[in-house]
C-alpha cells in the first residue's frame, strides 16, 4: 500500500481485525486516493507525501510528519467504504462466493449498508478536517497553496468558509464553502455587480487581495458579504429569509454610497449617466419619443 505498511497503523484510524491482509486493500486504497483525497490535497502535494512515507531511507520532515494522519485517515476510510461490499466476495471458476468460518459469518446487506453510510460520514469529516489543518498551517505546503486544491480564494468578496460562516452559519465547513462557491460567484456577478457596478467591484476585490482596505470600502464591504452570503443561501435554496435579509444589506450598501457619492466615483459615475438618459420625457407636446425616457 502507498500510506500504509502495518495493520497497526490502520487500526490508528480504523477498528480492524488483525488479521486483516494489506494486500486485499491496496487496490481500494488506490482508487480512494485517486476518488477522493487528491482532489483536496492537490496532486503534487500527494505524490511528494507519498514518495517521502516510501523512501528508502528515512528522512526527517516535520511537515510532512504533521500532514501524514490527517491524509491517511481520510483514505483509509474512503478505501473501506469502496471495499465494503466486496471484501469478503471470493471469485472462482466455480462462481461467487462469501467468505464464512466457524466464528465469523457475512453481515448482512442492512448492516453492510449501515457501515458504509457511517464510514462514508467519518471519512468526509477526515477530509474536512484535512482542509482545515492545510489552511491553518498552507506555508509548510507551498504545493497545496499553488495547485487547484487551494481552498482560500483570493477573487471574491467571501474567499474563506470561516468568512462566510461569520454572516450565515455553515458550521465552519470548508467543504460546505466548496460546494457554495459556484452559488457565490453567480450573486457576485448577477445580483451585487449590477447595484454597486462591475468597476467599484473590482477596485474593493483589489484592496481585500492586497489585505489594504480603504476606509470608504471598510464602510460597505461587510455589508456587501453579508448581502452575499444570505443570496447565496437563498440561491441555494437554503431558505426564503435569506432572500430578504441579503437585499436590505445590498440596499444599505447603496444607501451609503448614494450619500457618499465622491467616496465611491466608479459608482457615482454610473449614476451620473443612468440619470442623463432620463432628462427627455417623452410627452405629446414633444412631438418625440425616445425609447427609454
Amino acid at each position: 500500500m502507498q500510506l500504509f505498511n502495518t495493520v497497526e497503523e490502520i487500526q490508528k484510524y480504523f477498528k480492524i481485525n488483525g488479521t486483516q491482509k494489506l494486500s486485499s486493500l491496496e487496490g481500494f486504497e488506490r482508487d480512494a486516493l485517486e476518488k477522493y483525497v487528491h482532489r483536496y490535497t492537490g496532486e503534487a502535494l500527494l505524490l511528494e507525501l507519498i514518495e517521502w512515507y516510501n523512501a528508502e531511507t528515512a528522512v526527517v520532515n516535520e511537515a510532512f510528519s504533521s500532514l501524514l494522519p490527517f491524509v491517511q485517515a481520510a483514505t483509509i476510510k474512503f478505501a473501506y467504504y469502496l471495499g465494503s461490499p466486496t471484501l469478503d466476495l471470493q471469485i472462482s471458476e466455480s462462481g461467487f462466493g462469501v467468505l464464512s468460518t466457524a466464528n465469523l459469518a457475512p453481515a448482512s446487506k442492512e448492516r453492510v449498508a449501515t457501515f458504509r453510510a457511517s464510514i462514508q460520514t467519518s471519512a468526509w469529516d477526515s477530509i474536512e478536517a484535512l482542509l482545515k489543518f492545510l489552511e491553518k498551517n498552507k506555508s509548510e505546503y507551498e504545493n497545496w497553496t499553488n495547485s487547484s486544491a487551494y481552498t482560500i480564494q483570493t477573487g471574491l468578496f467571501i474567499n474563506t468558509a470561516e468568512e462566510f460562516n461569520k454572516h450565515v452559519n455553515i458550521n465552519d465547513s470548508v467543504l460546505k464553502y466548496l460546494e457554495l462557491k459556484q452559488s457565490i460567484e453567480d450573486v457576485e456577478l448577477l445580483e451585487i455587480y449590477p447595484i454597486i457596478t462591475k468597476e467599484l467591484a473590482v477596485r474593493i476585490k483589489e484592496e481585500i487581495k492586497k489585505e489594504e482596505i480603504s476606509e470608504s470600502t471598510q464602510n460597505i464591504v461587510t455589508y456587501i458579504r453579508k448581502a452575499t452570503a444570505n443570496l447565496t443561501a437563498f440561491n441555494y435554496g437554503m431558505g426564503d429569509k435569506y432572500e430578504t435579509t441579503g437585499l436590505h444589506y445590498i440596499m444599505e450598501v447603496k444607501r451609503i454610497m448614494d450619500a457618499m457619492p465622491s467616496d465611491y466615483p466608479e459608482y457615482s459615475v454610473q449614476i451620473a449617466k443612468q440619470i442623463s438618459y432620463q432628462k427627455i420625457e417623452n410627452t405629446q407636446e414633444s412631438g418625440i419619443y425616445i425609447f427609454g425616457g
